[in-house]
């Protein structure tokens, strides 16, 4: 596995999740959120994640954590780090309603990607 294609297929992401997040509206507060800014652990919980987010994102992490887990040992944690702040992002990312089509688009994309590296494989 060449630690070049995983750096690449997290870039990609990495990319796509930034456009969603400029593609949103700073201001706007997610439904049923306080507003507060503060987050709690259950917020950010796959079984939440898992109901809020398009299957194509859920299918991209888990494709992800099974590339992570062939990548040499020194760069699992980084990785696996940089992965589930992709997966709080697009948590939420997929409760606000106004950037829910973005998140797709984002998620089909990185799906494509990682799923088209044959490192990943």
């Amino acid at each position: 596995m060449s630690l070049a294609h995983i750096s690449s297929t997290l870039a990609t992401i990495c990319f796509s999740t930034l456009a969603l997040i400029a593609c949103s509206d700073s201001g706007a507060t997610p439904q049923g959120s306080s507003g507060s800014g503060s987050a709690t652990a259950a917020d950010t919980s796959s079984s939440i994640v898992a109901e809020a987010m398009p299957p194509s994102c859920d299918q991209y992490l888990e494709k992800m954590k099974a590339c992570i887990a062939k990548a040499p040992e020194a760069d699992r944690a980084s990785r696996t780090e940089a992965l589930e702040k992709t997966r709080a992002t697009w948590a939420e990312e997929a409760r606000d309603p106004k950037t829910s089509p973005n998140l797709l688009a984002a998620c089909n994309a990185a799906l494509a990607a990682v799923t088209a590296d044959a490192a990943c494989q």
